[in-house]
């Protein structure tokens, strides 16, 4: 027989179908660093099998041969293992066809060396003594064990960058290291003191140490598991910035994005940069700002801040997760969506004046002339007794008019300029109207909050303005001074509440109504107009109620 059984080949045995089944189980995940896994795998198989062929071999010449094929299986492992190392650290952007066929020259040319080794004597030269010293190194083989001891560094090299930079994948990289300097420094302390030959023993103690690494990363630590995969990419790739933080504040990593925004301010290690903590010592340790702008001019950038726990297994607190929300581009959306809104409020508000304008000032105006006109009669007629009597009511009603006239002006300088809220206009309105009406009004506005987020729109804010306006203008004219007043704004369930309460001498409320009261007339068409509702309540001696209720967000009549 051509070879001879010994019980030592069951160790080499196992671990060579450790080795397939590694190489077995990367390939079918099809991922781009997979593949040249999983040729260093049958490429370790093979070496390792022609170490067993080698042992068993009874034959002279079929040693050498298993040998030489030993040698040659050598440069694909170590091809394939550099290759998987720099394809796993890029995400598998860094192979292509070129790259590939450049790599295995190196291979191809150890196996050209081999095959006419009688021709040149370059690879090997035939030696006396086995198993140490089967076959001696020639000048060639010297050179490329080199060449691949630089290769394995290389390797070494980028698993080393990998662990840097990426902190969720350092444990499987930290074991893959291992391994490979323990295998590789027990490859090179062997060569170097006993010489090339080892045995299938000693080999596969070699692969026990770095297929055991191997294995650990892919099965244990997920090695190419694709969620792990696409947690990873996504966490670096993603175009918003993420920084993770520990309990205490310290920044752990963050991703491309967050490096962009924030530079220099997020060391690894230092507390969390001062511009995201939020003042409030109440707060908590990492209680962040509600909005961060970064820039100036054209070059502005906002970003709101947000934290989120990080849990293990257990459901434990191991640390937090910062997300930096860009935007930017949906606050000049808003301020574009704003700005058209008011230009829309604006021209309605020149249509709703108009109308004013002709059905008020109008109607004044004819009654200034046809009680001038009366007036000149009676002092043709020399009755001065009436004609005096016209005249002063003529007088009553043009200032009469003329407050009118000055009121509608303040109250238009009175609204807000786009861009800004109801409350801050219904403010300045009521402090308006104090100054000119000598009286004192109680304003109640919903939370800062409700107000600063804008939740009217300047649509229906313009109308509910002018509404306030008209009914404190009434209160001015009819009330008294004496009367107590009381503006409330309020926001609940989707709609805006408006109510302009007073204790003066009050009205007939039906009464008014049936007879189309001007200003009534106003302010219900308004609340129409943004379809609200406007509701009056009055009985002589027990004050006035005019109250408006309507959608935050209505849709705005044609």
């Amino acid at each position: 027989m051509s070879y001879a059984y010994t019980p030592a080949i069951w160790l080499p045995a196992a671990v060579l179908l450790v080795l397939l089944a590694l190489g077995a189980s990367s390939w079918r995940l099809r991922l781009a660093a997979a593949r040249p896994f999983a040729v260093a795998c049958l490429a370790s198989a093979l070496w390792l099998l022609s170490a067993i062929l080698m042992t068993t071999a009874v034959d002279l010449g079929l040693q050498r041969f298993w040998h030489r094929f030993g040698v040659v299986m050598q440069w694909p492992l170590i091809t394939a293992t550099m290759v998987f190392a720099i394809e796993y650290a890029t995400s598998g952007r860094w192979l292509t066809r070129r790259r590939a066929l450049l790599l295995s020259l190196p291979s191809l040319a150890m196996l050209a060396l081999v095959a006419t080794n009688p021709w040149h004597g370059l690879a090997y030269r035939p030696g006396t003594t086995y198993p140490v010293t089967l076959e001696m190194q020639g000048p060639a083989v010297r050179v490329g064990l080199l060449l691949g001891m630089l290769m394995v560094a290389v390797n070494v090299g980028v698993f080393v960058r990998v662990f840097v930079r990426s902190p969720r994948l350092r444990p499987a990289v930290a074991v893959m290291i291992v391994g490979q300097l323990l295998a590789r420094g027990y490859y090179g302390v062997r060569l170097l003191t006993q010489g090339p030959a080892l045995d299938m023993t000693e080999l596969a103690l070699m692969f026990v140490i770095s297929s055991g690494s191997y294995g650990a990363a892919l099965w244990a630590f997920g090695l190419f598991d694709p969620v792990v995969t696409a947690r990873q990419d996504a966490f670096e790739q993603f175009g918003e910035g993420l920084i993770v933080c520990d309990l205490d504040g310290r920044v752990l990593h963050c991703n491309p994005a967050a490096q962009a925004s924030l530079g220099a301010l997020l060391e690894q290690g230092a507390p969390l940069p001062a511009l995201l903590r939020a003042t409030a010592a109440s707060e908590g340790p990492l209680a962040l700002v509600s909005t961060l702008t970064l820039g100036s001019g054209p070059q502005t950038r906002q970003l709101t801040p947000r934290l989120r726990p990080l849990r293990d297994h257990n459901d434990e607190p191991i640390g937090q997760l910062v997300a930096l929300h860009d935007v930017t581009v949906e606050q000049r959306a808003r301020a574009r969506l704003l700005a058209e809104q008011w230009a829309s409020a604006a021209l309605q508000e020149r249509e709703m004046l108009a109308h004013e304008l002709h059905d008020s000032l109008s109607q004044t105006l004819a009654f200034i002339q046809m009680q001038s006109s009366a007036a000149q009669s009676q002092l043709q007629a020399g009755d001065e007794r009436t004609a005096a009597s016209s005249l002063e009511r003529l007088a009553n009603v043009a200032s009469e008019a003329q407050g009118e006239i000055r009121a509608l002006i303040g109250d238009l300088l009175s609204v807000n300029a786009p861009g800004s809220n109801l409350c801050d206009a219904l403010q300045r309105a009521v402090e308006h109207w104090e100054r000119s009406a000598g009286m004192s009004a109680q304003l109640h506005l919903p939370s800062e909050s409700a107000c600063i987020n804008g939740a009217v729109s300047p649509a229906a804010g313009v109308q509910l303005l002018r509404i306030a306006q008209e009914a404190l203008a009434n209160v001015r004219k009819h009330a008294g001074q004496e009367a107590q007043v009381a503006v409330t704004l309020a926001l609940d369930d989707g709609h805006v509440r408006l109510a302009v309460v007073d204790s003066g001498v009050g009205f007939d409320a039906a009464r008014a109504t049936r007879a189309q009261h001007y200003g009534l007339q106003v302010m219900r068409q308004r609340a129409e107009r943004i379809g609200g509702q406007l509701t009056v309540r009055s009985a002589p001696g027990e004050g006035a109620s005019i109250e408006v209720c309507a959608p935050v967000a209505p849709e705005e009549a044609s």
